[in-house]
């Protein structure tokens, strides 16, 4: 099966005074975009490397030099990166579909406020895998495509604040205001920088999850309202 990567969030902006972000996927897209990225890592030369361990290593690249450190381009999907019995196909499919929306939206919403890749890897990070006893690999699955999703959205996320385009970002989730109202990023709506100031760890996460909560609301089908 063919590949192709995953449209960037930068491409439907039109310009540093947009008030939305014209980009709107659905699930099986950004799990495309994220085999994608598998496709592109099994092809480099460091094979000997957990496909994990490769994605933490793209992750402080991002973070460090702000380049996308994987090449990419239409690929074939790497059959033997997750092999598993055709019964097992459907629950595979599932598990992709609900992990890497959302953390590709996260991965997003950390990207925009730059956070660094040691604040990602202590709090939305999977750097081992779930047990699974009804399919022994779904938790490798799951790992690979949470740590894959944040990986991909936290480049594109980076890429809008390194561009100056997080403004757009934050008008465009306040576009709908009654979704806006609704969300679980309201309550932050007064937040004032000093304040953000002295948050901790657990205030940043949950921020982060509410904004791509409201992210995926707008942009991802199977979220939309």
């Amino acid at each position: 099966m063919a590949l192709v990567p995953l449209q960037r969030l930068s491409a439907g902006i039109s310009g540093p005074d947009a008030n939305t972000i014209n980009w709107t996927h659905d699930a099986a897209d950004i799990v495309e975009g994220v085999e994608c990225v598998f496709a592109a890592l099994t092809a480099q030369d460091e094979k000997e490397k957990d496909i994990v361990e490769q994605l933490m290593d793209a992750l402080e690249e991002i973070s460090e030099e702000g380049g996308w450190p994987i090449a990419l381009g239409a690929a074939l999907v790497a059959a033997e990166l997750f092999p598993f019995a055709a019964a097992n196909m459907g629950a595979a499919e599932d598990i992709k579909k609900k992990r890497t929306p959302i953390a590709f939206a996260e991965g997003v919403a950390m990207g925009v406020e730059a956070a660094s890749a040691d604040f990602i890897k202590a709090n939305f990070w999977q750097s081992s895998p779930e047990i699974n006893v009804a399919f022994e690999q779904g938790g490798k699955i799951a790992q690979s495509y949470t740590n894959a999703g944040l990986v991909l959205g936290y480049y594109q996320g980076r890429e809008l604040q390194r561009g100056g385009l997080s403004d757009v970002f934050y008008r465009d989730l306040k576009r709908d205001f009654i979704l806006y109202t609704n969300s679980q990023l309201q309550p932050y709506a007064d937040v004032s920088t000093d304040e953000q100031d002295s948050w901790g760890d657990s205030q940043w996460k949950n921020f982060y999850i509410a904004m791509a909560g409201l992210f995926a609301q707008l942009h991802v089908t199977e979220y939309m309202k």
